[in-house]
């Protein structure tokens, strides 16, 4: 499992002590959801978005699909590699594999939580787009764990290789929600779910990345299934 090369091999690459360097996972065999806890933050400081203090802050839902997953806590773990070029500012989210001897699939996967406008190209911070920006630093963060070799090998030989871009639109609410008449915030947000909803649920923008991963995108509340 990924779990043995980033204790010990990945940390000796760099010359860090594998006894200093914690792999911050937990295994889970249930469905499960993640949530972006940055993007959540920042929602809830926000006086006009008040009326989304009660969001249960998931962005992504997995299906185990009956297996038992682990899932690294991948932008926890870099962060143990300060003064080193393991340290990328642009990483990933998430590491997920199957535990034990399993060797299927590897996804890694970034989290968030945006309005649609600015994951398609936009003028905000992300000029790209959110979607191509989460793209680009899955690819760094493949690259970066393939710069030790055995490391490496485990990684480009799993026979599924997916990088997944999961999130949520601000305005989708967690429970569907009534036009009222007089109420023309419900109102809003009756119409930002309907508009939202228009784009696929499904996993969608499949794409062949390098390395030999598949891109692909799920919308909350769809599930990813493993």
């Amino acid at each position: 499992m990924i779990e043995s090369f980033l204790k010990k091999a990945f940390p000796l690459h760099y010359g860090i002590n594998p006894q200093e360097v914690e792999v911050p996972l937990y295994r889970i065999r249930e469905p499960f959801s993640e949530t972006d806890s940055k993007s959540c933050i920042r929602c809830q400081q926000l006086p006009e978005r008040a009326y989304r203090n009660e969001c249960n802050k998931e962005v992504l839902k997995v299906n185990n699909n009956g297996k038992e997953i682990a899932v690294v806590r991948f932008e926890k773990y870099i962060e143990q590699f300060a003064g080193t070029t393991a340290n990328i500012k642009d990483r990933c989210d998430l590491l997920m594999t199957e535990t034990g001897m399993v060797h299927e699939k590897v996804v890694f996967c970034d989290l968030c939580c945006y309005e649609e406008k600015y994951v398609e190209p936009n003028t905000g911070k992300y000029p790209e787009g959110k979607r191509a920006k989460a793209r680009q630093q899955m690819l760094k963060s493949i690259e970066v764990l393939i710069q030790e070799s055995t490391t490496a090998v485990n990684l480009l030989t799993y026979p599924q290789k997916v990088c997944l871009f999961a999130w949520r639109d601000y305005d989708v609410p967690d429970a569907p929600i009534l036009a009222s008449r007089g109420d023309a915030r419900a109102n809003m947000q009756v119409f930002g779910s309907i508009v939202s909803n228009m784009t696929a649920q499904t996993t969608s923008h499949h794409s062949v990345m390098g390395h030999g991963f598949t891109f692909m995108q799920v919308k909350y509340p769809s599930q990813y299934v493993w």
